[in-house]
């Protein structure tokens, strides 16, 4: 049978041997008090600390849907009032009503919640007061549960005559 030695603190020990130094027993008996386990204060400072970290992440997952929700109204408002000014730019040009007059796409489809007006105003550059000189400018304004989500200006100009 082998013996074997133990190194501690640059002296041999063999096993069984209980005559281990004053300081060395004393040394055991102090660290071992110190890493009985965690103490309430640590465990408090830790669920404190990992509280905190669950709160910032909540927060900012929070910020990004509201930010993504935000975005996606403003994609839907921008591709209504597009759509709608290229149907208005298509129409015939209205010479006879004073404003214009253009109806809403009927075959555009409108969200729940959301609403197009569009307005149209003649416009004259060359200030004779006589017509509008073949100029209108088309505002179309989205909105969204009552309030104005998005405004489009364009202008529709009269097709000239063909002989």
């Amino acid at each position: 049978m082998k013996r074997i030695y133990l190194r501690l603190f640059q002296r041999d020990i063999k096993p069984g041997d209980r005559s281990l130094p004053k300081d060395v027993s004393r040394r055991s008996r102090s660290v071992g008090h110190y890493e009985r386990g965690m103490t309430l204060v640590e465990i408090l400072v830790a669920l404190g600390i990992l509280a905190a970290t669950a709160v910032l992440f909540l927060l900012g997952m929070a910020t990004t849907s509201r930010a993504v929700m935000v975005s996606q109204e403003r994609v839907a408002v921008d591709s209504l009032a597009k759509s709608e000014l290229e149907y208005v730019k298509n129409l015939d040009y209205d010479d006879v009503n004073d404003p214009p007059v253009y109806a809403v796409d009927p075959s555009l489809t409108v969200p729940t919640g959301y609403n197009i007006v569009v307005t149209a105003e003649r416009l004259d550059p060359e200030a004779d007061g006589l017509d509008d000189d073949g100029i209108q400018q088309i505002t179309v304004t989205v909105t969204h549960n009552g309030e104005d989500a998005f405004t489009l200006v364009g202008y529709k100009m009269k097709p000239p005559p063909t002989n």
